[in-house]
C-alpha cells in the first residue's frame, strides 16, 4: 500500500480513533463550570470521565469479539451510532447521575473505532509493516489532544458546557457518513472466529498467559494513566492559579505537540535500532518526565509551567510508548488480532480510569496526588521493559542451544 491508497488508509483509521479521545479531551476546560452547574464537587464531575474511561476499557472485549465473528465493518457502523445517542443525551441531562450514565454509553459507542481500527491494521500488515503504519497514525491520533482542549473551552466560554456535546454529536455524524462510504470489509469469512463461551475463554487464557504480551500491555496501561491522571486533575490546579477554561484549553498544546514529535523520533528510530531497544529509551523518557514533576510538586506549584514542562517530557516518552507497545503485543497473535486489540485496549482504558479516581482522591492536594500517581506508572514501565529483554534474551539463548 503506497502513495495517495496509503495515505487515505491512515487517515480513515486515525479519525476512527479520534472521535473516542476527542470525547475525553474537549470537555476539560468545562469540568469547574459543569461542577458549579451540578453543584458538586471536583471530584464528583471527575466521575464522568473515569465512568467514560470505564465504558470504554469494557466495550474493548465486546467490540473485539464481535469483529472477529461478524466483521469490522458492521460492528464499527453500529458503535457509531450508539456514540451519536448518547452523545445527544449527555448535552441535555440536568442531574449529575444522568450524565454519568450517559457518558457511560457515549464511550461504549466511541470505543468501536479504537478497536477495530487496531484490529484492522492487524488484518492487514505484518509486525513490522504494522509498526511504521502506528507511528504514521499516531502523530494524527496526538492532534486531537491539542486541539480538543481549545475548541473546549472556546465553546464553553462563548457559550456554555452543552455546546461540546452538540460538537461531538455533529463529529460523530460526519464520521458515519465517512465510515459507511469509505470503510471496506477487511477481515474474509473464512478468516472469521465463531463465537462461543469455550472458545472466548480459550483464547482470552491464550492471550493473557503469554507474559511477554501482558508485559507491553503494562507498557501501555502505564503511558495512558500517566496521562489521564493529569488530565483529570490539571483542569482544577489551572483553575485555581486564577485561568479561565478558553485560557486552559491552550495549556495543552504543548503536551500534544510532543506527543506528536516522540512519534516521528520513534519511527526513525525503529528503522535504526530493534523495537524493544526504541521502546527502551521512550521508557526512560516517559520516566524522566514522571520523576520530575513529582520532585516540582512536593513544593507548591506557582505557574503552569511547573506542570507543562515535566508532563511533555513523559507525553514526549509516550510518543514511543503507545505505537510500539500496542503493535508489539498485537502482533503475538495475528489469527486473534481483534481479541488481542480488546483485552489490550480493556487494560489500557482501565487503567486509565483507575489512575484518573486515584488522582482526584488519593490526596487532597490534586497536583501531588496527580504526579504521586504518575510517578507510580513510571516505576511499571520500568519493570515490564526489563521484563521483556530479559524473557526475550532468555528464549533467544534458549533457541540458540537448541540449534547448537
Amino acid at each position: 500500500m503506497k502513495g495517495k491508497d496509503y495515505c487515505l488508509f491512515v487517515t480513515m483509521i486515525a479519525i476512527m480513533s479520534i472521535i473516542g479521545l476527542m470525547s475525553s479531551d474537549i470537555y476539560l476546560p468545562a469540568l469547574p463550570a459543569m461542577a458549579e452547574y451540578f453543584h458538586v464537587a471536583p471530584q464528583d464531575i471527575q466521575t464522568t470521565l473515569s465512568v467514560y474511561l470505564l465504558g470504554f476499557s469494557l466495550s474493548q472485549i465486546i467490540y473485539g469479539s464481535l469483529s472477529d465473528r461478524f466483521g469490522r465493518r458492521p460492528i464499527i457502523i453500529i458503535g457509531i451510532a450508539i456514540y451519536i445517542v448518547f452523545s445527544g443525551l449527555c448535552m441535555v441531562s440536568t442531574s449529575i447521575k444522568a450524565l454519568i450514565i450517559c457518558r457511560f454509553f457515549q464511550a461504549v459507542g466511541a470505543c468501536s473505532g479504537m478497536v477495530l481500527g487496531r484490529a484492522i491494521v492487524g488484518d492487514l500488515f505484518k509486525k513490522e509493516e504494522a509498526v511504521q503504519i502506528f507511528a504514521s497514525i499516531f502523530p494524527i491520533i496526538g492532534i486531537s489532544p491539542a486541539i480538543s482542549p481549545i475548541i473546549g473551552g472556546l465553546l464553553t466560554s462563548y457559550f456554555n458546557w452543552q455546546a461540546n456535546f452538540l460538537f461531538l454529536v455533529i463529529v460523530g455524524i460526519l464520521l458515519m457518513i465517512i465510515i459507511a462510504t469509505s470503510l471496506k470489509e477487511t477481515l474474509p469469512q473464512d478468516k472469521r472466529i465463531g463465537i462461543s463461551i469455550t472458545d472466548l475463554i480459550t483464547h482470552y487464557k491464550e492471550i493473557l498467559c503469554n507474559p511477554i504480551y501482558l508485559a507491553y500491555s503494562t507498557i501501555v496501561c502505564a503511558a495512558h494513566g500517566a496521562y489521564f491522571a493529569y488530565l483529570v486533575n490539571s483542569p482544577f490546579i489551572f483553575n485555581k492559579l486564577g485561568f479561565n477554561p478558553d485560557s486552559i484549553g491552550f495549556f495543552y498544546i504543548t503536551i500534544s505537540l510532543s506527543y506528536i514529535s516522540g512519534n516521528i523520533l520513534n519511527k526513525k528510530m525503529i528503522k535504526i535500532i530493534t523495537v524493544d531497544s526504541t521502546l527502551l529509551l521512550g521508557t526512560i523518557i516517559f520516566t524522566t518526565g514522571g520523576s520530575v514533576m513529582l520532585i516540582l510538586a512536593w513544593n507548591t506549584i506557582n505557574s503552569p509551567l511547573e506542570l507543562i514542562i515535566p508532563m511533555s517530557i513523559l507525553t514526549f516518552g509516550n510518543g514511543f510508548l503507545l505505537p510500539l507497545g500496542v503493535a508489539s503485543g498485537i502482533s503475538i497473535f495475528p489469527k486473534m488480532a481483534g481479541t488481542a486489540s480488546g483485552l489490550m485496549g480493556l487494560m489500557q482504558l482501565g487503567a486509565a480510569s483507575i489512575s484518573s479516581v486515584a488522582a482526584g482522591h488519593i490526596l487532597k492536594e490534586l497536583t501531588l496526588s496527580a504526579s504521586l500517581v504518575i510517578f507510580i506508572t513510571n516505576i511499571m514501565s520500568v519493570f515490564s521493559i526489563l521484563l521483556i529483554l530479559i524473557m526475550k534474551n532468555r528464549l533467544k539463548q534458549k533457541f540458540s542451544t537448541e540449534n547448537l
